[in-house]
């Protein structure tokens, strides 16, 4: 369940890059504002990832021994 709510952040996070980059100056929104809850939204799914992945692999530690 970890995976797809990772992947959601990360699709989010480089979609709020893409806005930010492309869309913010027509739409008047800060662009700084933008890039730092992407950069937010990229970190949180790293995170998710990597704290999935180190449980996978203590799980599988654990399993073989």
């Amino acid at each position: 369940m970890t995976m797809p709510i990772a992947s959601l952040f990360g699709w989010a996070g480089l979609f709020g890059m893409v806005v930010a980059r492309f869309l913010a100056p027509f739409l008047g929104i800060s662009e700084h504002k933008l890039l730092l809850a992407s950069s937010a939204c990229l970190a949180i799914a790293g995170l998710i990832l990597l704290v999935h992945l180190t449980i996978n692999y203590w799980l599988e530690l654990k399993r073989t021994t």
